[in-house]
């Protein structure tokens, strides 16, 4: 699977699949608001396959979010926010146990004195 933001979130993502990884087949547009970016990763649900993202601009904070997909991307459940913090360019995996690993980089700014 294969997904790239459009351009600005509200733009929402280009889908598509390949069974090699080297040809794909566009599939449906993902759409999206001005609060979800779809940069980020997908990883296997127990009826599908998620992709995690971050919020954008969120007033309360900016949290990790995730949607599912049970038809290879065809529709995609609401977003479904997390109380992870977001950072950049997240990513995820399923453990064997059930439970999930998040690595979010965090962005720290440096100010020159």
């Amino acid at each position: 699977y294969y997904s790239a933001p459009r351009g600005a979130p509200q733009d929402g993502a280009y889908f598509a699949t390949s069974p090699d990884g080297l040809t794909f087949t566009e599939g449906v547009f993902i759409p999206s608001d001005n609060n979800h970016n779809w940069t980020g990763n997908f990883t296997l649900s127990a009826d599908g396959f998620r992709f995690y993202g971050a919020e954008g601009l969120n007033p309360g904070g900016n949290y990790m979010w995730w949607a599912e997909t049970r038809d290879n991307g065809l529709s995609w459940s609401d977003y479904t926010v997390t109380d992870v913090k977001a950072g950049k360019d997240p990513a995820i995996l399923r453990r064997s146990d059930d439970s999930w690993l998040f690595l979010v980089p965090t962005l720290t700014e440096l100010q020159e004195e």
